[in-house]
């Protein structure tokens, strides 16, 4: 099995697209509802692996202060308005969906 996932590793350029076109492929041909209950610890599972190699002292170590302010700004500043921008293409007859992409996950849903 180590072999295999050494071998992936090596090949990820391109087996991270062809692994989303086949899901996207999938979940156009079959029912994906049954999968719904299988998206948090599948996603726990493929987030976990890099958090275990995060030493927090690090993140609190002085000297990427401006690093740490840019990946601010692109995470805060640039994403959210790409995503906006991308739900205009994607939605242009609903331009509150569009918006919904704007919202940070963390706020609480419009009554």
């Amino acid at each position: 099995m180590w072999k295999a996932l050494a071998w992936l590793n090596q090949r990820l350029v391109a087996a991270i697209p062809l692994t989303m076109a086949m899901g996207l492929l999938g979940g156009l041909t079959f029912d994906p509802r049954p999968l719904k209950a299988l998206v948090l610890p599948l996603t726990f599972l493929m987030v976990y692996p890099m958090m275990v190699n995060l030493r927090p002292q690090s993140l609190l170590k002085g000297g990427h202060l401006r690093l740490h302010l840019f990946t601010a700004l692109i995470n805060f500043g640039g994403v959210p308005f790409i995503a906006y921008g991308l739900g205009r293409i994607v939605f242009p007859a609903h331009p509150y969906l569009a918006l919904g992409l704007l919202r940070p996950p963390w706020s609480p849903p419009a009554a």
